[in-house]
C-alpha cells in the first residue's frame, strides 16, 4: 500500500510540474464542453427563407410577415420567376422557398381552400424536416386566426418538396462525418503502434549516424564536414565516409576515422 501511495504522489507531482499536461487534463475538456454544449447545436436559428409570391395579395403578404416574424427565420427576398428557385438553392444560402400560387387570396376566400408549396433543401434531412414543420405550424396558426374572423372553414394545403434528397436519407450527411472520424482514429492508432514498435526494437527506424569532428584548414575559411554513417544491413555492415565540401573551402587534409 505504501508503494502504491508513493507512486500516486510521484505521478501527481509530475502532473503539477508539467504545464502542458495540466492544459490537456483541465483546459481542453473545459473548452470541448463549451463547444459541444453551446456552439454545436441542432436548433433552428437564422434560417434564410425566400418567397416566390405569384399572387401578391393581402393574404400572401400576411402569411409571409407572420413566418418572418418568427425568431427562426430570416427573410431573403422575393423571387421573380420559377427559374430562380434552383439558382438560389445552388448559392447555398437559402434553406427554404415558399411558393404562393396565382390568385391565392381569391381561392382562399371564394373556394375556401388554397395551396402553398414549401420547397426545402434536404441535403440535411433533419434540418429540412424541422424547417418544413415549423413553417407549416405557423401557416396553420394563421388559418385558425383567419377562420375566427371569417366565420367559416378555411384550408391551406402545404405541398412539401424536398430538393436534392427527396428520399430523405440521412446517410448523405452521416457518411462524410463518419469518414473523418475514422481517419482521426486510424491516425492516432497508427501513431501509437509505430511508437510502440520503435520502443520495442530499441531504435527510431532511421539508420544510426556517428558524426566525426568538423575541421577546417584555416579558422577564417569555410570548413568541410565529414560524417561516418554505419549502414546496418542484413548480412554485413560497413563504414562509409561521406565528405561535403562547402563553397570557398580549401581541399581538406587526411581525416582519421
Amino acid at each position: 500500500m505504501k508503494r502504491f501511495t508513493g507512486f500516486v504522489i510521484k505521478e501527481f507531482i509530475h502532473i503539477i510540474r508539467d504545464f502542458r499536461t495540466l492544459l490537456i487534463l483541465f483546459a481542453l475538456p473545459a473548452v470541448q464542453l463549451l463547444i459541444f454544449g453551446y456552439a454545436v447545436t441542432n436548433e433552428l436559428k437564422d434560417i434564410r427563407v425566400a418567397v416566390f409570391d405569384q399572387s401578391r395579395d393581402r393574404f400572401s403578404r400576411d402569411i409571409t410577415n407572420k413566418i418572418m416574424a418568427s425568431e427562426y427565420f430570416i427573410f431573403d427576398g422575393y423571387l421573380e420567376s420559377a427559374h430562380d428557385i434552383e439558382v438560389r438553392f445552388k448559392e447555398g444560402m437559402v434553406k427554404q422557398i415558399i411558393v404562393f400560387e396565382p390568385d391565392f387570396g381569391y381561392k382562399l376566400m371564394r373556394e375556401k381552400t388554397a395551396d402553398i408549396q414549401l420547397i426545402a433543401d434536404a441535403s440535411d434531412a433533419n434540418t429540412a424536416n424541422l424547417v418544413v414543420n415549423y413553417t407549416s405550424a405557423i401557416i396553420q396558426d394563421y388559418i385558425f386566426g383567419l377562420q375566427a374572423d371569417a366565420g367559416g372553414l378555411l384550408r391551406i394545403h402545404p405541398e412539401v418538396r424536398m430538393m436534392y434528397n427527396e428520399s430523405m436519407k440521412g446517410a448523405f450527411m452521416f457518411v462524410p462525418g463518419v469518414m473523418a472520424l475514422i481517419l482521426m482514429i486510424v491516425s492516432a492508432l497508427m501513431t501509437s503502434i509505430t511508437i510502440t514498435r520503435e520502443k520495442r526494437n530499441g531504435d527510431n527506424g532511421n539508420p544510426p549516424g556517428i558524426p566525426t569532428q568538423a575541421f577546417t584548414d584555416h579558422p577564417r575559411e569555410s570548413h568541410t564536414l565529414c560524417s561516418t554513417f554505419i549502414y546496418q544491413r542484413r548480412h554485413h555492415s560497413g563504414d562509409r565516409i561521406f565528405c561535403i565540401r562547402l563553397a570557398g573551402a580549401r581541399k581538406p587534409g587526411p581525416v582519421a576515422v
